[in-house]
């Protein structure tokens, strides 16, 4: 049962989803789903391609590209964990100052400082909540270093562990590879917003504006029509997606989406926000927001809010 809800909440961490399909003509038709500004309409006039403005979205690796960067830097960053009931009072709090070390080979983590609850973790030293679980598989590496690690064989994965794993790659699939349909379960392909069978629920725009770097954007947005959300809520998973990618290169910025669904045996509400930034000739996550809640039958419900944020980069 354990290994399920832990294979739930990764494969609803964060979705980024989009339903990637190989014949250009099916692009062409999505097209006219979408709203354009006065200024992006002009852009058309000068060569900008909505059609192929939508390709670019749905086949982007960037964040798939940033998150691999992070692995070869050196930089210090700041973890703010809390848990909330649902008035909204904080129940449990963590906050840690920690330093990714790369020598050219291999990285590992120092926890430089940190203040925790005394019921965040267990008397075993294990999380007491299966969203710190997810959030420790992602965001952390190996305190020991490499040198330590060498000699050091990983013992044999049991089954639980392999079924984790497999939910792992999936939410890695969701989160750096729009397009591609992920293995969600009891959700089928509600997730894939440009679906032929989806569209007709969203309002779909482009528009220009500025992001909050100050850089030219295109904002594209998908937003569930209030119509169908609210005569069949279960019929959509992504309620909101926000995407702004720079005029000059078409590199995406940020990525803000809302996520809820209610399967019956488990349910959740969460809001993400993902934004990237340029170090040198790289972009990486600089600031990852999660707000929200899952609940699963049989247990307790997690409401939480956690922030990751880059301090540093260290030369």
């Amino acid at each position: 049962m354990k290994a399920f809800i832990f294979s739930v909440i990764l494969t609803f961490f964060p979705l980024i989803i989009f339903c990637q399909t190989e014949n250009d003509s099916t692009f062409n038709d999505f097209s006219a789903y979408v709203h354009l500004d006065s200024i992006t309409i002009t852009a058309q006039r000068s060569g900008f391609s909505v059609e192929e403005f939508i390709k670019i979205i749905q086949n982007d690796k960037s964040l798939q590209i940033a998150f691999y960067n992070l692995r070869f830097l050196s930089y210090t960053y700041e973890n703010n964990i809390q848990y909330v009931n649902q008035k909204g009072n904080i129940t449990d709090t963590y906050y840690s100052k920690n330093i990714q070390h790369f020598d050219g080979n291999c990285q590992w983590m120092e926890v430089e400082n940190e203040y925790f609850t005394d019921k965040f973790f267990t008397r075993k030293q294990d999380y007491s909540y299966y969203t710190s679980k997810l959030y420790d598989r992602v965001f952390y590496v190996d305190k020991k270093p490499c040198s330590e690690r060498a000699n050091h064989k990983p013992p044999k994965n049991s089954r639980a562990k392999r079924l984790i794993e497999t939910r792992i790659r999936e939410l890695k699939k969701l989160i750096y590879t729009p397009g591609q349909q992920a293995n969600i379960p009891l959700i089928g392909d509600k997730t894939a917003i440009f679906d032929e069978k989806m569209i007709e629920n969203y309002d779909f725009s482009i528009h220009s504006g500025l992001h909050e770097s100050g850089i030219e954007s295109y904002i594209f947005k998908a937003i569930v029509k209030p119509y169908f959300n609210n005569a069949n809520p279960e019929e959509t998973v992504v309620k909101y997606l926000e995407i702004y990618v720079e005029k000059d290169n078409l590199q995406v910025l940020s990525r803000n989406y809302k996520l809820q669904y209610n399967a019956g045996v488990y349910n959740f509400d969460i809001l993400m926000k993902v934004k990237l930034e340029q170090y040198k000739d790289k972009y990486v996550p600089t600031d990852i927001i999660y707000d929200g809640y899952w609940k699963v039958v049989g247990k307790k419900r997690e409401d939480c809010r956690f922030q990751f944020k880059l301090l540093e980069f260290i030369n």
